[in-house]
């Protein structure tokens, strides 16, 4: 997790709601004598609920239904602190994002801020409106976050090569770079090793060691060092067609930055089993490419 700035937290986004479930929604007409501004606040929850529900796509641990009820008791929580005074709820909105900012930075960087110094900042710097010289702060916050970011890379690269080294051991895989191990063929391909440019088919299964499904991708055309991402690029280059290999690798080097939004750490090693075959034009339509000989275990 990368944290460069500050990012308020958005309340009650006017998205249009996502397909639902099988469960039957409920209806305004479940509600007798509803007005006008009982109807409005029914379709805004309603809209809240499926904006939960597009969250829950990238963050798939808000899909149980714990935290379903934990986001219902702090929906509440939070309803129940707003007073008339707009100057008190703005201080209670601002005091939420804080909270939440900072606790991802905590938990982010592994340290720990003090809340108080904070707040004493926030007090001092509304004496007037001349104390603080917004420029000069964001600069040293900017400065402090950067040095952060590259110190958490640091350890986060050493923390996931350290267990893909122990994991390649002990599985007894051979070395292809720091990021990349591979073992030994289980289905043997033919003719020469695959080079940059081939054209070939390939199909990717992506697990975590512990055995979750990640990712699964089928191509049946895929020109090799094109759009693929470095680890995959440097497996085919070892492999031959029709070969099938496992390897494994780590969630920074095959995801980038991105890994974390799946829920990921960097030393949960992930791995990447790999099929290939010749990219080859089917009889009824010469234009599209098909898998000349699909794995019978690929789930596609």
């Amino acid at each position: 997790m990368k944290i460069n700035k500050i990012i308020p937290v958005i309340i009650l986004p006017l998205l249009a709601a996502c397909g639902g479930n099988a469960d039957k929604a409920k209806s305004i007409n479940d509600y007798k004598n509803a007005s006008t501004a009982d109807s409005l606040a029914f379709y805004f929850g309603q809209m809240r609920a499926a904006e939960y529900w597009r969250e829950a796509e990238i963050d798939t641990m808000l899909k149980s239904q714990e935290s379903r009820d934990e986001f219902l008791r702090g929906l509440r929580a939070g309803m129940d602190v707003v007073k008339e005074k707009e100057a008190y709820n703005q201080g209670v909105y601002l005091g939420v994002q804080l909270a939440m900012n900072i606790r991802e930075i905590n938990e982010g960087y592994n340290i720990k801020t003090n809340s108080n110094i904070m707040l004493d900042a926030i007090a001092d710097g509304l004496r007037n409106d001349s104390v603080v010289d917004y420029a000069d702060a964001s600069q040293h916050f900017s400065q402090i976050i950067n040095d952060l970011n590259a110190k958490k890379e640091q350890n986060d690269r050493k923390s996931a090569q350290d267990a893909l080294v122990a994991e390649a051991k002990a599985l007894k895989m051979t070395k292809i770079n720091d990021d990349l191990y591979g073992a030994a063929p289980e289905t043997p391909g033919s003719g020469p090793l695959i080079q940059l440019g081939d054209s070939v088919a390939v199909v990717i299964d992506v697990t975590q060691i512990t055995g979750q499904d990640i990712d699964h991708q089928a191509s049946p055309a895929l020109k090799v060092g094109t759009k693929m991402l470095g680890p995959v690029t440097e497996a085919l280059l070892t492999m031959r067609v029709g070969e099938a290999r496992e390897f494994i690798t780590t969630p920074p080097a095959l995801m980038g930055r991105i890994y974390a939004r799946r829920g990921l750490k960097p030393n949960d090693l992930l791995k990447v089993k790999i099929y290939t075959s010749p990219a080859k034009k089917s009889a009824d339509n010469p234009a599209k490419q098909t898998l000349s000989s699909e794995p019978k275990n690929a789930n596609i």
